[in-house]
């Protein structure tokens, strides 16, 4: 589940299956709250929405509420088995950083313009920012949900200013929420985030295209294959032989893996000179040591 380059596909897994699970989950749910929550003003049945074949149900308020309320149940539990995972893991890479608004500004500056952009680490610093965004809607949607919910009990009452202060602030979050959605979708009108976007369906990205626009993170993951080849050579011995994997840093001639293949060909915004100099020395490739030893060529 953990990151980790995969040189034979040419690919960086990026995330893991929880990772994948609890977007999606929340993705899906969030859309059919946002859906059922209009029903219940109603609007479906005053603009024939109901009349769409399907969607006969949703000018049915007992119906709509139903289904929001399960979409919520769903929603707090992604959202929760989201945080615990990551806390137990202690990864707290995608929380928003000092210097963001500015970082983030100057990736879709270089964008617009074909610039240079600054060197990112595996979250760009507007997907940083973005996930606080709607993390913090999302908070205060459940939060005034959960009242809303409880005033429906017997023999719960809450005062009438209350309620329409907690109804309000649902509402509000409601469109700004969707506001946030829609402005995370338009960042992949942009062709330079679009292999981010494949990534959030196979949990893979390209080699190239990691090496290219995160150098920070590709430093990272380089050490780590480095320090974690270097046990498997001295473990396994001559056992990888010359099925071994490739060098990381092996040309595109010898791998096949170019900068267009990862998305970071024309159109992609060109990181700056100060990238390089974060690109760490490659790891050895296990085995390599004793074929060289033997006389046999290593490709």
């Amino acid at each position: 589940m953990a990151d980790k380059i995969l040189a034979r596909e040419g690919k960086v897994r990026r995330h893991g299956w929880p990772v994948l699970f609890a977007h999606w989950t929340i993705a899906l749910s969030t859309i059919v709250l946002i859906f059922s929550g209009f029903g219940q003003m109603p609007i479906y049945r005053r603009y024939m929405v109901d009349k769409i074949p399907g969607l006969g149900w949703s000018g049915d308020f007992s119906i709509t509420l139903v289904v929001h309320y399960a979409a919520a149940a769903v929603l707090m539990f992604a959202a929760a088995f989201h945080v615990i995972f990551h806390l137990v893991r202690k990864e707290y890479g995608i929380l928003p950083r000092r210097g963001d608004v500015k970082e983030s500004w100057r990736i879709i500056k270089a964008m617009l313009t074909g610039g240079k952009e600054p060197p990112s680490d595996k979250f760009l610093a507007e997907q940083r920012l973005a996930y606080a965004y709607i993390t913090f809607w999302l908070l205060i949607l459940i939060l005034t949900g959960i009242v809303k919910v409880i005033k429906n009990l017997p023999g719960v009452s809450f005062s009438g200013n209350i309620l329409i202060y907690v109804t309000d602030l649902h509402t509000l979050a409601t469109f700004l929420l969707i506001f946030g959605i829609a402005a995370h979708l338009a960042a992949f009108l942009f062709k330079a985030n679009r292999p981010l976007l494949w990534g959030m369906f196979t949990g893979k990205v390209g080699l190239a295209y990691v090496r290219h626009r995160h150098p920070l993170w590709y430093r990272r993951l380089v050490e780590k294959t480095a320090g974690t080849g270097a046990k498997a050579a001295g473990g396994a011995g001559e056992t990888e032989g010359a099925a071994g994997p490739r060098g990381i840093g092996e040309t595109a001639e010898g791998t096949g893996i170019g900068p267009e293949a990862a998305g970071a060909g024309a159109g992609t915004a060109a990181v700056e000179p100060g990238a390089a100099a974060v690109k760490p020395v490659e790891p050895a490739v296990p085995g390599r040591a004793s074929l060289e030893g033997s006389g046999r060529r290593v490709t």
